[in-house]
């Protein structure tokens, strides 16, 4: 029997590990303490480090607002003072105070009263997750400052064994204590003990065992709990008002929760596999998708299976009743169950659309799958377009790595885009001058050399992935670039986004050649709309997104936008926070590919992007 989730989702937690290296200078005031600014600090760095407001640390350091030096004095107020001066100005109280009993941790405390575990370590100013027992502890209400500024990160998931408003305590069972005893200080049934530590049935309760304790939150919000009837008030015209029906398959594997949560004193501290966190964080991203289409009247009914790693678990859910209904799939990330899953949508007339880049040739044979990421060969044919529609004064030198099938592929690809044909009367085929080069690492380029204009700007159009041999390409025409005999030639560099990554390679030469490269898409975290994005992220799942979210929720978007369009629909490509998406057939009987691509140049130090049709 297939397993099914109705909107299910799972918030997910980081820690961030702070390095720094401070001066403390205990001045003769308790209310505070000395910092020497350091080489390279900023006032918001030391805000940061010592985790209190950006403003109030200007308002006890007004100097500060002109710029700080290495060797000045900072004041910095202690835990309690700092406490005290934010509360005379808040109405309502700032903190509350906790004693930490035996086996509580940062975790569970942080869950008990519904904060995040990293406001209590900047409150407390806690440098790592160890508590003593009877230590006093300041938990923060709703409280929010300057330092707590919206950046992408990763985040390890919350313990999503739980229900809604729980959490769970580890507690050491001391000698003479009873199961009375215990469900009275924390005050939950003897059943409840019992029916999460089984081994006490058969045992009994032993000194220094360790009790696995959940309980309810205080002053926990219910609304999480109510997505699922949420969904089911959810509208959609065009269906004539029935269900769409929506299937997710994800990698999730639940049973390694269970496992964390029986041998982990602090779930969020304990490792996940790397699919099931990538997993989460698409769960997350199509979650926000599901609630912008309920705001414009869509109809769904979300169902959520966990397809681990297994194939035969993959098996067991295409023959699940809920799947077999389904009107839309939102498909694996493994390229097995990927395999498995499209067939069934080939056979059923079933739309398929998968997080994962899979190769165009995944198309093929398969009418009812969409590609969401733009191919290599899709990016290198835009490119050349761009190129021959600039219509300026250059001239191009396309190189293909010998050791690489795909980069000659792919430079074949910017030749013919780019080539114009001609039909002679004789019907014979002709083509521009423009060839590719194949080179290899470790040629010394004079053939290359020959091909340089002194008078045309030289545009090198690297057609490979392979870092190894963009780097090596890119240190050549450095070595060009530096030598007495080409010192004044003009350099374009082009090719894929792997380009701009590239660490060996300083920035000052990604200016100075003008790099361009093409993008299957890049987010902006300074627009608006992402900033909406996050906002509403943050509402949703209390934590902030990173790009894996954010390329989830695109796709969803743009798979119901070609799919199911809303009836006042005006368009056929989604704009995206990602990039814009435009679903192409590749062929008459095989699937859709998204053929809308970016293309960037690294100028005045900055990447911008190049408008494109």
């Amino acid at each position: 029997m297939g397993i099914k989730y109705q909107y299910y989702y799972i918030n997910c937690f980081v820690v961030f590990l702070l390095s720094f290296n401070s001066i403390w200078c205990q001045n003769d005031s308790v209310n505070w303490i000395n910092h020497i600014v350091s080489k390279g600090e900023t006032s918001y760095g030391i805000a940061k480090k010592y985790k209190i407001d950006l403003n109030y640390f200007f308002n006890i350091n007004p100097y500060a607002t002109n710029g700080i030096n290495k060797g000045d004095t900072l004041k910095i107020p202690t835990i309690s003072h700092y406490i005290n001066s934010i509360k005379k100005k808040s109405d309502s109280s700032f903190y509350k105070s906790h004693i930490v009993l035996n086996g509580e941790t940062l975790w569970s405390i942080a869950k008990f009263y519904s904060v995040k575990v990293d406001d209590i370590k900047s409150l407390n100013r806690l440098n790592n997750n160890e508590l003593n027992p009877s230590q006093l502890l300041y938990i923060p209400n709703s409280y929010s400052d300057t330092i707590n500024i919206v950046n992408p990160i990763f985040r390890n998931p919350t313990h999503p064994l739980l229900e809604t408003c729980d959490t769970l305590i580890i507690h050491k069972v001391k000698k003479k204590e009873t199961l009375y005893g215990i469900s009275n200080k924390y005050n939950i049934s003897i059943d409840k003990l019992l029916k999460f530590n089984d081994n006490i049935r058969d045992k009994g309760l032993q000194k220094d065992q360790m009790l696995r304790v959940i309980k309810k939150v205080k002053n926990c919000s219910q609304d999480t709990a109510l997505m699922n009837e949420k969904l089911l008030n959810l509208k959609y015209k065009k269906l004539d008002s029935k269900n769409l029906n929506v299937s997710v398959i994800l990698p999730l594997n639940l049973e390694v929760f269970d496992t964390i949560s029986k041998n982990c004193t602090d779930p969020s501290l304990c490792p996940l596999p790397i699919n099931t966190l990538k997993s989460l964080k698409i769960l997350n991203g199509y979650m926000l998708a599901f609630e912008k289409l309920k705001n414009k009247g869509y109809n769904l009914e979300i169902s959520i299976f966990d397809s681990k790693n297994d194939t035969l678990q993959t098996k067991t859910i295409i023959r699940d009743s809920n799947f077999q209904k389904s009107n839309l799939i939102l498909g694996p990330i493994i390229p097995k169950n990927i395999k498995l899953v499209r067939t069934f949508s080939r056979s059923n007339n079933v739309p398929l659309i998968t997080y994962s880049d899979i190769p165009n040739k995944a198309l093929f044979k398969f009418p009812n799958m969409f590609k969401f990421y733009p191919s290599n060969a899709t990016q290198i044919k835009s490119l050349a377009y761009y190129f021959k529609e600039s219509k300026e004064n250059y001239n191009y030198i396309i190189l293909s790595n010998k050791e690489s099938s795909k980069s000659l592929s792919y430079a074949k690809v910017f030749v013919e885009s780019f080539n114009d044909t001609l039909i002679l009367e004789d019907s014979t085929l002709i083509f521009d001058s423009l060839k590719y080069s194949v080179v290899s690492r470790g040629d010394d380029f004079k053939s290359i050399e020959s091909q340089l204009s002194l008078t045309d700007t030289n545009v090198f159009i690297i057609a490979d992935t392979d870092i190894p041999f963009m780097t090596f390409v890119f240190n050549k025409l450095i070595e060009f670039s530096n030598s007495h005999d080409i010192y004044n030639y003009d350099f374009i560099i082009a090719g894929y986004e792997e380009l701009i990554l590239l660490n060996t390679i300083d920035d000052l030469y990604k200016n100075k050649f003008n790099l361009h490269f093409v993008s299957k898409g890049l987010i902006d975290f300074q627009s608006e709309n992402v900033a909406n994005f996050i906002s509403d992220f943050q509402k949703l799942h209390g934590m902030n997104p990173d790009e894996v979210s954010v390329k989830a929720f695109d796709l969803v978007l743009s798979i119901f936008n070609h799919r199911y369009p809303h009836l006042n629909s005006s368009t056929t490509k989604y704009k995206g926070l990602y990039n814009n998406v435009d679903f192409k057939k590749i062929g008459d009987d095989s699937g859709y590919e998204n053929k809308s691509v970016k293309i960037y140049r690294f100028k005045n130090y900055n990447t911008q992007q190049i408008p494109i049709n």
